[in-house]
């Protein structure tokens, strides 16, 4: 079964309509990534999918039955959103801000020793091993995203809608995250749908959807950034081949506009 099917989707600001005809399905275990340039929409349609607000026009449904009909506790059981935004002073631990994501389960109560222990894991899986006992709001910026990324991960591991989740990460970091997330599709078929501005990652997700000025355009990442990549992001996409065999991606200045 589809996890979301969008039909003639139109969403927008009360006096400005970002991008309506949408219309595509996205199957379980997809890595999907949004992107285009700012202002374009993404995050609205991200809250779209999320359940957060409803669309101008069109339908939106999620796991077989439209997303409306769903109630937010619900919701919650079934998908986990991480924003963009971090809370600025949480007066918690990191293990008690990432057992946060447990409460749709467990209803906000104190972690089990089998949900300790997950805590645990899932810390070490986003690079917080060591971490459980510091104070969430000591962290440097890419660590708190860690831990709100670990909170989404103990929500839900079979749904993630992530809103530039790498924003505050290294290098090394936003590669160890997109290891993650291709382990957690191999080992729990996760589908993903991410909010993204890093054109060289665009390859590391298996489809992309590409929005821009009111346009849009759905498919496979690799065929789709050939085909349409330099259009809707105004530069010259360039591929080559990194010494591995994996595909690498970098932005250059459009050609006619180098003097």
């Amino acid at each position: 079964m589809p996890v979301w099917e969008l039909t003639d989707l139109a969403f927008g600001h009360p006096h400005r309509r970002l991008a309506e005809g949408i219309g595509f399905t996205i199957e379980s275990g997809m890595r999907v990534a949004i992107a285009g340039p700012n202002g374009a929409g993404k995050s609205t349609l991200l809250h779209l999918l999320a359940g957060l607000h409803r669309p101008d026009a069109g339908g939106v449904r999620f796991r077989g039955r439209p997303l409306e009909d769903y109630h937010a506790g619900e919701l919650a059981r079934l998908r986990s959103l991480m924003v963009q935004l971090t809370p600025a002073d949480l007066p918690l631990s990191v293990f008690e801000t990432a057992a946060l994501g447990l409460a749709p389960r467990n209803g906000g109560a104190f972690a089990s020793e089998s949900e300790a222990h997950e805590v645990e894991e899932t810390l070490a899986d986003v690079g917080l091993a060591g971490f459980s006992d510091r104070p969430y709001d000591e962290l440097s910026g890419g660590e708190k995203r860690r831990v709100l990324l670990a909170r989404a991960l103990l929500q839900s591991s079979e749904v993630l809608l992530l809103d530039e989740p790498t924003a505050a990460f290294d290098p090394a970091q936003t590669l160890q995250f997109h290891r993650m997330l291709r382990r957690l599709g191999a080992d729990r078929g996760t589908t993903v749908v991410m909010v993204t501005h890093l054109i060289d990652t665009l390859p590391e997700f298996s489809h992309v959807l590409l929005l821009s000025g009111g346009r849009w355009v759905f498919g496979p990442a690799v065929e789709t950034l050939r085909e349409h990549g330099s259009r809707f992001f105004g530069v010259d996409l360039c591929f080559g081949q990194a010494p591995d065999g994996s595909l690498t991606l970098v932005a250059r200045e459009p050609h006619e506009a180098v003097s």
